[in-house]
């Protein structure tokens, strides 16, 4: 029997039922994914990869070290490089501090700066590139470890980003073996290999090129190097010398060196202002030789200055010249010279006092006046030049030379002032200033020297006293004016005033005045990729015409790019040798800019670094270099991934209120 009220509860029962029925998949489905994807935001998780962070989740400080060297070229090594110190940085904990740092440092150091800000370290990582040198690896990383102890973190430690070249871990200047010497482990120290999982790095490369001078012609061997496994054939060779080209086809033998011979004539002797001549100006010519590019460029071609390189000339001025030779004034001091030169190259010339009033003294590297009276102001004007030019000048003084003559021709140049003549009763002895630079074992041969006569000599400020009487007067000064030297003698070169000249003294005394300039030697013209260059300031290269009065103030240095560096004679030397090339020493004169070029050297790449065979040792806290987690310091690096739930939160959001509006849109309109 129906009750209507019975009925009526029914009907709402099947209501309850249809509505208790899932309607809407899609907005379940966006509503449980927004949940999720919120809980899982907040649960802050990531993603790891083997790297070299350390206690990823405790605030540390860390130095990154980047390999820049040129091997690091090969194959895309230092993109990589770059992209796993971006990880590393990306994977520091909050409140971490880093450097980034090149192994190799070019141009002028800096202080490194602790970063505790992501973007900074990024932006240091960004401003670093290749460079053509190399590193001890062991010493750099010493220095970073102790570049790290003011740190603030008590976690520190040094990740070493590298081609692990066996070049960087030799010790002791071990050059054989291609292992890289002994094993690095340090705790601090994790590295990652950057070659690990990469093909074979082949390299083939130029690791020397030598001069010869064979008469009319130049020969030139240029000594190749093929690093592969593999054979490489028809190699291409260009030599260029004085603007002239000269090529060859070579076949490298695996694993091989094979020199390369090229005979070209002499560049053209004749002539200035021309590239290349053999003539005047430096008496040099640049030398480039280049190889077909293979992968790694660096070391694909080397340079060398070819210089004209004539013997010292020493020029002997004698004033008071007798009929027998050993009564001459020049006759001991000739002889000294001469005993030199049989030991090393040098050319002795003499003359009188008159001959030398008309002479040119732009082909000499050292002048010495022995009582030369006959002085007159064009002659001194002469040897004030040759010694502001960079000659060396020395001075005996005599019963011909008159102090008021020399004081007043020559006072811009001499280190003292000539005073009056001393005729002693007692005949004087010398003795060695503690400063000379002189062997003190000379101090006993001094001591027996007799001194009858000589010259009160003022020193002037600046001037040196190497031997004084027992009277405590100088007895030789020295002095530098300009780009020269002057050595300032009290007495004569003869025996007339002193048995000096036949002391086993005098051949010393006379070597180091010629040392200072005429026996100093070639210039150095060969140098590698980070060497400090000791500029020579109009000395070596330049005679004659080309002797500058001021050439000694400063020097400017154009690199090969065409940057000038000012170099001065008060810090002579230049370390900018960052890349490989042909340098050109100028002379700055006064202000400093370049002007007449007075010599080149050559720059070149170290040929170690050439060979790309990996270090077969262990580096860093134990195991070797390269390997997954626990070898080489490798661990697992967590790179967190929170921010990307909460965006993909953000977007369900969206989703589900679009869908939900829709919806309801949709039921209204039923």
């Amino acid at each position: 029997m129906d009750f209507s009220a019975v009925s009526f509860l029914v009907g709402t029962d099947v209501k309850a039922s249809r509505g208790s029925k899932i309607k809407d998949w899609l907005l379940l489905l966006l509503r449980a994914m927004l949940l999720a994807l919120v809980v899982l935001a907040f649960t802050r998780p990531a993603l790891f990869s083997f790297s070299q962070a350390r206690s990823a989740g405790v605030p540390r400080s860390v130095a990154i070290v980047i390999d820049n060297s040129f091997s690091m070229g090969f194959d895309g090594n230092f993109a990589r490089a770059k992209r796993s110190a971006e990880e590393v940085i990306r994977s520091l904990p909050d409140g971490s501090f880093a450097m980034v740092l090149p192994l190799i440092e070019s141009g002028p150091s800096s202080a490194p700066v602790f970063r505790g800000d992501t973007q900074h370290m990024l932006a240091d990582l960004g401003g670093m590139s290749l460079s053509y040198g190399y590193a001890d690896n062991r010493r750099r990383m010493e220095e970073v470890a102790n570049l790290l102890k003011p740190s603030p973190n008590e976690e520190k430690g040094v990740v070493l980003i590298t081609d692990m070249q066996a070049n960087g871990w030799r010790k002791g200047g071990d050059s054989g073996g291609g292992g890289g010497g002994r094993d690095f482990v340090r705790s601090w120290l994790s590295v990652i290999d950057v070659t690990a999982g990469h093909r074979a790095q082949p390299n083939t490369a130029i690791t020397s090129v030598g001069v010869n001078d064979s008469g009319s012609l130049l020969g030139v061997d240029v000594t190749l190097a093929n690093f592969s496994p593999l054979p490489r054939k028809g190699v291409l060779i260009t030599m260029s010398l004085g603007g002239e080209e000269a090529k060859r086809f070579v076949d490298l033998e695996p694993e091989s060196q094979s020199v390369v011979e090229f005979h070209i004539p002499k560049p053209d002797a004749g002539g200035e202002g021309k590239e290349g001549e053999w003539g005047k100006r430096g008496k040099e010519s640049a030398l480039k030789v280049w190889l077909a590019g293979d992968e790694l460029r660096a070391d694909d071609a080397r340079y060398a200055v070819v210089a004209k390189e004539s013997p010292p000339a020493v020029l002997v001025v004698d004033g008071d010249v007798r009929e027998s030779p050993r009564l001459s004034e020049t006759f001991y001091l000739t002889r000294a010279v001469e005993t030199i030169s049989e030991a090393m190259p040098l050319t002795v010339s003499v003359e009188d006092g008159g001959s030398f009033l008309g002479d040119d003294l732009g082909g000499y590297d050292a002048v010495f006046l022995a009582n030369v009276g006959s002085l007159n102001p064009r002659a001194a004007q002469r040897v004030g030049e040759f010694v502001r030019g960079g000659g060396t000048v020395a001075v005996f003084l005599g019963d011909r030379t008159k102090g008021t003559v020399y004081n007043a021709l020559l006072s811009d140049i001499l280190p003292g002032e000539v005073g009056k003549r001393i005729d002693g009763r007692r005949p004087a002895s010398l003795a060695l200033s503690p400063t000379s630079g002189l062997p003190q074992g000379m101090s006993s041969a001094l001591k027996g020297v007799k001194l009858k006569r000589y010259f009160q000599i003022r020193p002037r400020e600046g001037a040196d006293s190497i031997i004084t009487t027992s009277d405590e007067l100088p007895f030789l000064l020295h002095g530098e004016a300009g780009g020269g030297d002057v050595f300032l003698f009290g007495s004569t070169a003869d025996l007339a005033w002193s048995n000096f000249p036949i002391s086993t003294a005098f051949l010393p005394v006379v070597e180091r005045i010629l040392s200072v300039g005429a026996l100093r030697g070639p210039i150095e013209r060969s140098f590698t990729v980070g060497d400090v260059v000791g500029i020579e300031f109009g000395k070596g290269g330049k005679r004659g015409a080309e002797r500058r009065e001021g050439a000694a103030r400063s020097a400017v240095v154009v690199s090969p790019d065409g940057v000038p560096h000012a170099v001065y004679k008060s810090e002579p030397r230049f370390s900018g040798t960052d890349a490989p090339g042909i340098y050109e020493v100028k002379d700055g004169g006064d202000g400093g800019g370049g002007g007449e070029t007075l010599y080149r050297f050559a720059v070149n790449v170290d040929p170690r670094e050439s060979d790309l065979t990996r270090a077969a040792i262990r580096v860093g806290r134990g195991g070797e270099s390269g390997e997954e987690e626990g070898g080489g310091g490798s661990v697992k690096v967590f790179r967190e991934v929170w921010g990307y739930f909460i965006w993909a939160a953000f977007c369900a959001f969206i989703a589900e209120s679009a869908v939900g509006y829709f919806k309801s849109r949709a039921r209204r309109s039923i």
